[in-house]
């Protein structure tokens, strides 16, 4: 059974290598820290991973997906919302030019970069293209992301470093910087060099004070959780057992909820401002991502079966919920001092 779980000691160092992208993306950028994460065990470790995944852990949220009961997923119906799977090469080359076509779309139309993540149709596709790709890679499918541009840069990881790159770069990687308003703090000189003016970042001031984090997916994905924790429980006294498509459709969902709801808090700074205004934010993201790459982590493959049960069992336990009540916290904590 191949569900693309990524054993744990993988998963930190890939949640740290992406970390660490994301703070050098720009001088802007300060070094995250992993030690709250790292302290936790090693299970709680890997339960959370399917949170805060992308991270390396985008569009229904939990409340909206169909369930048998209250407290249950209806998983079947779940797994009909992933995306197909890539049928051989050409199918996965229509599918970039697809995404890519799009995007000629909006440059030929004028549109900044950094509106695409705006648009949640097209933040959609893009998501969806990544995830097959990552699933096709990970299952040893015979395609070659290398063919539709993607450069290889070692085992498990890929970038593009075309011109195209930053569209793929979600913008919330490029602001999340401001998350702390001391940061932007920092940056306001700089902002007002390029234009912005004192109604400007009054108004950003007031939208990074009063909106909730990215991580505001933490209470959808909790309740995900807790469906899927009754659900596992459920089937068990039924003799009965998850599947390969039902959990990895479990994590797609998961992964959606964390990254539209990331999408949404970016994409909501540019609603505070007018259109001069927010022509200037995407300008400065536009020149932040210029010349960079994406990079493209592959879940590591096989050992799924014995980490797949290991989560499954996480779950049914109830264990995680003592893990997710401390990173919520941790994340209300942080807001707090903000």
């Amino acid at each position: 059974m191949t569900v693309g779980l990524i054993p744990c000691v993988v998963r930190r160092y890939v949640l740290r290598h992406h970390l660490r992208i994301v703070s050098g993306i720009s001088p802007w950028f300060r070094p995250l820290q992993l030690s709250w994460f790292e302290s936790l065990p090693s299970r709680a470790a890997t339960c959370l991973w399917a949170v805060l995944l992308a991270f390396s852990l985008p569009g229904a949220n939990a409340t909206e997906t169909q369930s048998v009961r209250a407290d249950e997923i209806d998983l079947p119906l779940l797994a009909r919302s992933l995306p197909a799977r890539v049928s051989s090469q050409t199918d996965l080359g229509t599918r970039m030019e697809d995404v890519l076509r799009t995007f000629e779309a909006r440059r030929q139309a004028s549109t900044p970069v950094a509106f695409d993540d705006r648009d949640e149709a097209i933040f959609r596709k893009r998501f969806d293209l990544l995830w097959v790709i990552n699933r096709a890679v990970e299952e040893k499918q015979p395609v070659d992301p290398t063919q539709i541009g993607f450069e290889k840069m070692g085992e498990g990881r890929y970038a593009l470093k075309k011109d195209h790159a930053a569209r793929f770069q979600p913008l919330y990687s490029t602001l999340v910087i401001w998350e702390d308003r001391r940061n932007f703090e920092a940056h306001v000189p700089q902002l007002r060099k390029r234009g912005f003016t004192d109604e400007d970042l009054t108004s950003l001031r007031s939208y990074l004070t009063t909106t909730p984090e990215a991580n505001s997916a933490l209470p959808s994905n909790r309740q995900l959780m807790d469906q899927m924790a009754q659900t596992i429980r459920e089937r068990q006294r039924r003799g009965a057992g998850i599947s390969a498509e039902e959990f990895e459709a479990f994590h797609y969902q998961l992964r959606w909820n964390s990254e539209n709801a990331q999408r949404q808090w970016a994409a909501g700074m540019f609603d505070v401002l007018d259109r001069r205004g927010q022509r200037l934010l995407a300008s400065l993201v536009d020149e932040l991502r210029a010349g960079g790459d994406y990079t493209l982590y592959i879940t590591a493959p096989k050992e799924s079966e014995k980490i797949a049960q290991e989560e499954i069992d996480y779950l049914a336990s109830g264990a995680y919920v003592e893990s997710m009540d401390q990173l919520q916290k941790s994340r209300s904590d942080k807001g707090v001092s903000r």
